[in-house]
């Protein structure tokens, strides 16, 4: 898959470009606040429907206008689709797939785009929130049944957590805590089992990734730790039996606490390099060279499940990337994934810019090829 053209109007500080990226490998270079970053986030948009920046998407409309509206042309391996999206200052959103209005968000016909930011590193050493928030973005992205049982999980344990709150001053209302126990218990237990099942795909494309970036000499693990007492094979009946059972057996702790204890929100996921956990023992060094695997293995799974490669967007990433694993990384990508890279790095440009057909410059959301 790739961007043939986009046409971005009002959108951050960009008022009216056309984009016509090469096929391969996009250097975007400028001063830092140009808007390097804000080209890579209307890429995104169209094949997403939505941001990786910020959760309040009307930040992303020009302030000088009442909406953004961004159009695209995607080959892709199902063929060439239009893609039309536009956000209003009230939040409203239109996207439109070759003509037929679509659900932002929603699954589309093609692969999205991998995002890969400094901030990433937070996957590894940041905390366990940040590390689900990372399992259910890609699991959003990949299947769309996920992104719904998310949100219907997350409703019923806002209501039943304040169910729970008002239950330490009085006696709590059973008939209501079954039914959001029952909705609890069947979103919940989707999830896991959702998430069980993307990492029995992701984790050995990651393994085999980390051991090719370390040349072979450190070995990682990767583990999935529930509160619930799952065996990664189960199956959904059997979790959600399993989650029934111990919320049950906890009902007086949980009354007492005022939240709940048991389920994928409290759930966690643990890098260890040779035994060794990576958060907080590993190097930068080796917290880079994991999420690199990650973001890799990610660009794999995408071709696995869709036969097409999605999009891969790296932002200002290059610079916490050793010789070698910017290197492994052109070879991975190489006339197979179109690529934006955005630096501000002179040293990047003249490195890269030899062997790359489209360097643009970006200077005040405007966009020229460099000389």
């Amino acid at each position: 898959m790739y961007l043939i053209k986009t046409e971005i109007y009002n959108f951050r500080n960009y008022a009216q470009e056309l984009f016509l990226p090469d096929q391969h490998v996009n250097l975007i270079t400028g001063k830092n606040a140009q808007g390097k970053t804000n080209l890579l986030e209307a890429i995104y948009v169209g094949t997403a429907g939505n941001t990786f920046r910020t959760n309040r998407f009307t930040e992303t409309i020009n302030r000088q206008s009442e909406n953004t509206k961004i159009s695209y042309l995607f080959n892709t391996a199902g063929g060439t689709f239009s893609v039309f999206f536009e956000l209003n200052s009230n939040g409203k959103k239109l996207m439109m797939v070759n003509g037929q209005k679509v659900n932002p968000g929603k699954s589309l016909p093609f692969p999205a785009a991998i995002v890969f930011t400094p901030d990433d590193l937070d996957i590894i050493k940041g905390s366990p929130a940040r590390r689900r928030k990372y399992i259910d973005f890609e699991l959003g992205l990949l299947d769309f049944s996920y992104h719904y049982y998310y949100q219907q999980y997350q409703k019923a344990l806002y209501e039943r957590n304040n169910l729970l709150k008002r239950a330490k001053n009085r006696n709590i209302d059973n008939d209501l805590l079954e039914i959001w126990n029952h909705q609890l218990i069947d979103t919940g237990s989707r999830l896991i089992y959702k998430r069980l099942q993307l990492l029995k795909k992701l984790v050995p494309l990651v393994k085999d990734l980390f051991l090719q970036l370390t040349g072979g000499g450190e070995r990682l693990e990767i583990k999935y730790y529930s509160s619930l007492k799952i065996s990664l094979n189960m199956e959904y009946d059997q979790i959600s039996s399993l989650f029934l059972h111990e919320i049950t057996a906890i009902k007086a702790e949980e009354c007492a606490r005022g939240l709940s204890l048991k389920g994928p929100h409290r759930d966690e996921l643990i890098f260890y390099i040779d035994s060794t956990e990576a958060r907080q023992y590993g190097s930068r060094g080796q917290q880079r060279t994991i999420v690199l695997a990650l973001k890799l293995a990610l660009i794999e799974l995408w071709k696995n499940e869709t036969d097409d490669y999605p999009i891969l967007l790296l932002d200002d990433v290059l610079q916490e990337l050793d010789a070698f694993r910017q290197s492994f990384l052109f070879k991975k990508i190489q006339g197979q994934v179109q690529t934006f890279i955005t630096t501000s790095s002179e040293r990047e440009i003249k490195q890269f810019s030899d062997n790359l057909n489209n360097v643009i410059k970006v200077a005040g959301g405007k966009l020229g090829q460099e000389e």
